[in-house]
């Protein structure tokens, strides 16, 4: 990975501070509130237009609630190839990743005591060869 210092970093503040500090719902998504019943706009998984809901007041704080963390707790929005919209590209990542470990784990069995190639990955530390000891599952959904 390549990190470089940009200036003082406020650049990098404001463009990051929406992913940790946004709020569920902002005031100009709620469309109308009667005393007992809340109108909001919310967007549908996998659609581009907002759609309307009324729920009841009290339903629409619980809902609302279960958006707010508990005292020490940082909401943080995943971006880069963590975000839900690469998350297609990460399943192919994922397969192809595999099919890779899979090849080097057959030659690795074959070949046991041929010295490593040089596509085989190295310990930057001490410069033996490293191997796959396992992977962790895929459970169909992203990162939490």
């Amino acid at each position: 990975m390549h990190c470089q210092q940009v200036g003082r970093g406020l650049g990098a503040l404001k463009y990051l501070a929406p992913y940790i500090f946004r709020v569920a719902i902002s005031n100009r998504r709620i469309v109308r509130f009667d005393g007992e019943k809340v109108t909001y706009l919310y967007k549908p998984t996998g659609t581009r237009s907002f759609k309307r809901r009324t729920l009841t007041a009290e339903e629409f704080i619980r809902r609302f609630l279960q958006h707010v963390l508990p005292r020490g707790f940082v909401k943080v929005r995943y971006y880069g190839f963590l975000s839900s919209a690469i998350r297609p590209k990460l399943k192919d990542l994922w397969t192809s990743l595999e099919e890779i470990y899979s090849r080097q784990l057959d030659q690795g069995a074959k070949n046991k005591n041929d010295p490593p190639e040089k596509h085989t990955a190295c310990c930057p530390s001490c410069g033996c060869r490293m191997q796959l000891q396992g992977s962790i599952p895929r459970n169909g959904r992203g990162p939490p």
